[in-house]
């Protein structure tokens, strides 16, 4: 329990004759604790308020109960501040800024024993306060002829089933007392259900979904297995899981829910953009496309429209797949030193750009941009292309590579497959994400921050890559841009709010912050939980919303991560379909196989017959550039 602060934090003490300030006395805040129980030694800890010149201490003894003289044991230590709490997760404790931890143990005691426990904080400053407590110490476990051990141990690992708990014996995802996995077991499930039961719900995002629209010029491969590559190659360049197939080690549940399948974990595959900028491709496939004019039959067939300004094209790269590298090519054309190209690239949804290259073109030059550094561990990025004075260009094209699950694809079986091509729900609805590390470090790069993103803060701590309530209202407000009208908007947050009158109180705007309506809350008590909400009704021709959480109460309130996900009307999206081909690659007793199927409408169905067992290649979506 929290207890409220003292109030006489700016008062003085006089005592024989010396003024000391209340800052460097020691007061106990709350009750002191045990830790959980262990065979030979028993936990305590006691939060302490002030004692800034850090002279104070608490003596710990220790004694069987009933019995006396008292013995000495080590003194609490004093725990440096903020190392009790964890990077991501924080702590259970909560320490006041002002506050310290002092922890320790009763050490080399008998399992199985009653004991008294007794504190006594001393400081010269002044303050002195004393606790007792009892506590037992574990006994050893012992195993039997009658153990329960040896009861699930009966009949080659099957006596759990027959005369074990029936939570256990009625679980239909047990294998001879494991998971399916063979990773955990009856004996992992008995440890969890043996310990002080803590709700704790840990943060997952609701939201995101594979969506995937197609440009001219646009293709995206899936690929059966991997190249080696995935999300953390850098560091780990021997993950088991690439080598990982089924029904093998522990994919060999795989096929009790998912028969015949025989591929692995990770797949890897591209996606790729070469649009035929000369037919205008790349103009209906840019979120932004000014003073650039396309079709001439002279080099170069892309070029600035109005002498004196810059021709700009953005290019938003969208995936549903998580990207591990790019190369963005280009075949540009200039004629003097006055010719310019600048490359820049956006990851925080075009708020705002970095500059990748910006060269001369005196004469027709090749150039290959990697962008691996850039887009590693990303779902989408805008690359910006500017063009001066006669600089021009006669081809671009975009590469990724990709990571996905290889269990997601069409497999295929022996004989007749039937294949369906749907879109999901309304095609013309397309999606920008918010999700980024609450965190005011700039030296951060790894992914977008909380700053990148425009999130403001009032009135709060920015700690161990959360946002902390620190008294009366606490706000933390992102800005969400999309560039069509908006339709819904869909949010998640990880929270944490200890006492009943903590809350987080989630509101929207839609005029700049002028006024503000109520879209969700999320109450307290609760250690941590996770919330997802959608809001569908907004103005016509909405296309920026500020989302604000309010924090306020009494006790602890912290936002540790959250998520927006915002349906648009696609500006760039097509009144009717455009043909696109579907090909399947495959293997047939080492024979290689193809299947190309035209899409002309939506949804579509087509067969696909194979003689034997076939070994999936890829599946790859591609829609042809303008010819």
């Amino acid at each position: 329990m929290r207890v409220p602060l003292l109030c006489a934090l700016n008062c003085a003490l006089l005592t024989g004759g010396m003024t000391t300030t209340a800052s460097n006395l020691s007061r106990p805040l709350g009750e002191s604790q045990l830790e959980r129980l262990t065979l030979r030694s028993l936990g305590v800890y006691w939060i302490i308020q002030g004692d800034d010149n850090q002279n104070g201490f608490i003596g710990l003894e220790y004694r069987k109960l009933g019995s006396s003289p008292w013995r000495t044991g080590a003194r609490l230590c004093r725990v440096e501040r903020w190392a009790h709490l964890m990077e991501r997760i924080g702590s259970e404790l909560e320490v006041p800024d002002d506050g310290w931890l002092f922890a320790g143990s009763a050490l080399l005691l008998e399992p199985a024993t009653a004991y008294e426990l007794r504190l006594t904080l001393a400081d010269p400053d002044g303050g002195k306060a004393t606790r007792t407590l009892r506590a037992w110490t574990r006994s050893e476990p012992l195993v039997s002829n009658t153990a329960r051990v040896r009861l699930m141990r009966k009949d080659g690992w099957w006596g759990w089933k027959s005369e074990g708990p029936a939570f256990l014996a009625n679980c239909p995802f047990y294998r001879a007392a494991y998971f399916p996995a063979r990773t955990r077991g009856w004996d992992a499930t008995m440890v969890e259900y043996d310990r002080k039961s803590e709700v704790y719900e840990y943060g997952y995002h609701v939201g995101h979904r594979a969506l995937f629209s197609m440009r001219p010029g646009e293709s995206l491969v899936r690929e059966a297995g991997n190249r080696g590559l995935h999300v953390n190659m850098e560091t780990d360049t021997g993950r088991d899981g690439l080598r990982a197939r089924a029904l093998e080690n522990d994919l060999v549940y795989v096929n009790e829910f998912f028969p015949g399948y025989r591929g692995g974990v990770v797949a890897n595959g591209t996606h790729r953009y070469a649009p035929n900028v000369k037919a205008g491709d790349l103009a209906i496939g840019s979120e932004l496309y000014a003073n650039l004019a396309a079709g001439t039959s002279r080099s170069p067939v892309l070029h600035v429209k109005q002498s004196g300004k810059s021709g700009i094209a953005v290019v938003p790269m969208v995936s549903p797949y998580v990207y591990l590298g790019g190369r963005l090519k280009l075949k540009a054309v200039g004629r003097s030193n006055l010719d310019h190209l600048t490359v820049s690239i956006s990851t925080n949804n075009g708020r705002s750009f970095t500059e990748l290259s910006s060269v001369p073109i005196a004469q027709p030059e090749d150039l290959t941009i990697d962008l691996k550094g850039k887009i590693l561990r990303l779902y989408a990025y805008w690359i910006k292309i500017e063009l001066t004075e006669q600089a021009g260009l006669d081809a671009l094209e975009i590469e990724n590579d990709i990571q996905h699950a290889p269990r997601t694809l069409p497999w295929l079986g022996k004989g007749s497959n039937t294949i369906t091509v749907a879109a999901d729900r309304d095609p013309t609805i397309a999606t920008r994400s918010i999700a980024c590390r609450i965190t005011p470090d700039a030296s951060f790069t790894k992914n977008e921050t909380s700053s990148t993103m425009g999130l403001t803060f009032e009135n709060v701590n920015l700690r161990y890559d959360a946002c902390w309530w620190k008294g009366g209202t606490g706000l933390m407000t992102a800005p969400i841009d999309v560039p069509g009208d908006l339709v819904s908007l869909g949010f998640s947050a990880q929270i944490r709010a200890r006492s009943e009158k903590d809350l987080v109180h989630i509101v929207a705007s839609t005029d700049g912050g002028t006024t503000w309506r109520v879209v969700a809350d999320m109450k307290g008590p609760t250690q941590g939980r996770t919330g997802p909400f959608r809001v569908a009704d907004w103005p016509r021709g909405m296309r920026h919303v500020l989302l604000r959480f309010e924090m306020t109460g009494n006790n602890t309130v912290r936002v540790q991560n959250f998520r927006v996900d915002a349906d648009y009307r696609d500006p760039l999206a097509a009144k009717t379909i455009h043909p696109f081909r579907v090909v399947h690659r495959w293997t047939e007793q080492g024979q290689a196989k193809t299947h190309t199927e035209l899409i002309t409408k939506l949804p579509a169905k087509y067969a696909i017959r194979t003689s034997t067992d076939p070994e999936m290649v890829s599946v790859a979506y591609e829609m042809a550039a303008t010819r």
